[in-house]
């Protein structure tokens, strides 16, 4: 392409810059990268090949530098600008009129939605995608469209659906897509992963994660942030909350590695949960002394009704208000956990078994404020987290309210 200054070698340029940016962007870390050329290159590098793309030209150079440059961003742009991107893409992909980048884009804005709250919209983009995927025939887009009605069933608390998908039907998607090189076989076993997680998690049944082979998985990746917030979190709601608090802090000193945006929100999320788990446990202020101003720092500018997505798409985390706020309430500041409870419940009220989680965490920050009526009112918010345990069979949750309840005044 040396010396040719034709439309057609200025598209393929820009074509290969996009995705050399994502190649280099998708590496978890420094530690995962190809010598130098680490994700925040790559990231650069798309910032660079975006600018340079015109709004006219070639509808297929468009879609893709959009996608690729969408990816090799997603770890470092917030995700009210991710999403904005994403509409660009289905705008884009609509003018060109490809079935395959209509795929891309509707996925891409599926999971922007779910990022930023609005899971109603997502829910909307979701049935399009169903559509698309019936409509191809594509293994990979059937995948796909699975596996984001795992993560809406996950949300809305169908375990049952959920576990049928995770533990049935997604090993012959892998089996087949593995013998069709269509995508790398890690990436698939990986998404599986977090969703089997997550299922167990919801359900009280963390205990199953150290008797199956699914441990194995979680520390073979443990390369990646997530997987070891995700273990700490096992641990401490298995009872092992010494182990739980050293890999806590073990992990807590990586935390300025990781990307401003991206992977790096529900990372931080798991660990609040992991610094909430001790807080109510109780005796590990030592431990999350040092911790709760570094996570706070972090999670501060992903505040308000976002909800902190976990893989491309495999679990939505939670409201990440919810998160700042139990670890405000770890840092002895009720008043404040409760304004972000406020802002959680925003997103959470899609989700049943999100809220019930919620009002847990509401009724103690209400304990800890104290005062006229607070007591019934943590009572009464207890009850809702524990009715909500028992509808949807979320046994540690359940486990934590009733605990609650028999011993008044305790938060």
């Amino acid at each position: 392409l040396d010396g040719d200054g034709s439309a057609e070698a200025a598209g393929l340029r820009l074509r290969l810059e996009a995705h050399l940016a994502k190649k280099m962007a998708l590496a978890v870390s420094q530690d995962t990268a190809a010598g130098l050329a680490g994700p925040a290159e790559g990231a650069r590098l798309a910032e660079d090949t975006l600018r340079r793309l015109p709004d006219d030209g070639d509808g297929e150079v468009r879609c893709e530098v959009l996608t690729e440059c969408r990816w090799a961003r997603y770890d470092f742009m917030p995700a009210p600008e991710s999403l904005t991107l994403s509409e660009r893409l289905r705008e884009a992909a609509a003018r060109h009129g490809s079935p395959y980048f209509r795929g891309e884009a509707l996925m891409a804005v599926a999971i922007d939605q779910l990022r930023n709250g609005r899971i109603f919209s997502a829910l909307a983009t979701a049935n399009q995608y169903r559509k698309h995927a019936a409509d191809t025939h594509s293994a990979l887009a059937l995948w796909q469209r699975h596996t984001l009605d795992a993560l809406l069933d996950l949300w809305h608390g169908r375990f049952d659906a959920a576990a049928e998908w995770i533990f049935v039907e997604s090993l012959k998607f892998i089996e087949l897509l593995r013998a069709d090189y269509a995508v790398p076989a890690d990436n698939l076993t990986q998404t599986r992963l977090g969703q089997a997680y997550w299922l167990l998690r919801q359900q009280g049944r963390l205990a199953e994660l150290f008797t199956s082979d699914l441990a194995g998985d979680v520390e073979r990746h443990a390369y990646f942030p997530i997987w070891r917030a995700g273990l700490a979190l096992a641990l401490c709601e298995t009872g092992q909350y010494a182990e739980g608090a050293d890999l806590l802090l073990g992990c807590v000193a990586d935390v300025d590695r990781f990307p401003p945006s991206g992977w790096a929100v529900p990372a931080l999320v798991l660990l609040a949960e992991v610094c909430a788990a001790l807080d109510l446990q109780g005796g590990f202020d030592t431990e999350l002394a040092p911790v709760l101003p570094v996570l706070r720092a972090r999670l501060a500018p992903h505040d308000g009704e976002q909800i902190a997505l976990g893989g491309w798409p495999s679990v939505l985390v939670g409201p990440t208000a919810r998160a700042c706020g139990v670890l405000a309430l770890a840092a002895g500041e009720p008043e404040t956990a409760l304004e972000h409870f406020r802002r959680a419940a925003i997103p959470a009220r899609s989700s049943q078994p999100e809220l019930a989680r919620l009002r847990l965490a509401q009724a103690r920050a209400v304990r800890r404020v104290g005062g006229p009526g607070s007591e019934p009112n943590a009572v009464r918010l207890l009850r809702e987290a524990s009715r909500g345990a028992e509808t949807y069979g979320m046994t540690w949750l359940g486990a934590q309210s009733e605990g609650l309840l028999g011993a008044p005044g305790r938060g």
